[in-house]
Parts: C-alpha cells; sequence; structure tokens
C-alpha cells in the first residue's frame, strides 16, 4: 500500500544512496529543503510531477519506486538497509579519523625524536 510514510522513506533511501544532502536534493528538483523534508517524514505526498523530477535527480524509474511502495516486505528492507548504509558511513568517517590521529601522532613522535637530538647536540658540543 502506498502510504506518504512508505514513500517518504523510499525517497530517503534513494536519496542517501546516492550519497545527496537533503538540501542538494531539493536544490536540483527546485523544491523548498523544508517541503522535501516533509515528502520524506511522511507528512505529505509529493505531486506526480515532482516524484517523476526526485526519481530523474536519484536515478531511479518511477515503476521501481510503485514497486517498492507495495510491498510491505520491501520497505522493510529499506529500512534496515537505509541503516546500514548509515553504519558504513560512519564507519569510515571513524576510520578516516583514526586514521589521521594516527598520522598526527607518528608527526608527534618524529618531532619529539628531531627535538631530542638537537638538544643532545647542543650538549655534545658544549
Amino acid at each position: 500500500m502506498v502510504t506518504k510514510r512508505n514513500l517518504g522513506k523510499l525517497i530517503r533511501f534513494f536519496r542517501k544512496k546516492k550519497g545527496l544532502s537533503l538540501e542538494a536534493l531539493a536544490k536540483k528538483v527546485l523544491k523548498s529543503q523544508s517541503g522535501l523534508t516533509e515528502i520524506e517524514n511522511g507528512k505529505r505526498f509529493p505531486r506526480l510531477e515532482l516524484l517523476i523530477d526526485i526519481c530523474n535527480e536519484l536515478g531511479v524509474n518511477i515503476a521501481v519506486v510503485f514497486y517498492y511502495l507495495d510491498d510491505k516486505e520491501e520497505v522493510e528492507y529499506l529500512d534496515k538497509e537505509m541503516l546500514s548504509i548509515s553504519n558504513l558511513r560512519l564507519e569510515s568517517r571513524i576510520n578516516e579519523k583514526d586514521e589521521k590521529i594516527e598520522l598526527l601522532e607518528r608527526e608527534i613522535n618524529r618531532l619529539k625524536a628531531e627535538i631530542y637530538d638537537i638538544q643532545n647536540q647542543g650538549k655534545i658540543q658544549k
């Protein structure tokens, strides 16, 4: 059954899968961000013309959207898939930050060793 909530979830799923922010998609379909938020949150249905524009921007055939909306199991699957995508992105960000921290720690250790060498050279020359 096509509901506002399920349609909104589906749009959000495909938008995130494509890596678009809400703001970026809103600009592409010439819609306000708040209007698109209402659609994604299931507060209202988009006009058919807008739904077609959204599908085109997301690279999704509108028939696919209606196929998913007609199957409750598919919508539940999308919920899980969306959570999985969010977790992967979060994991990726954490890994990037861990790598940056590791690089900074290596640089700090290198600088400490350099300072130590400079200090010891001064003691030896005296």
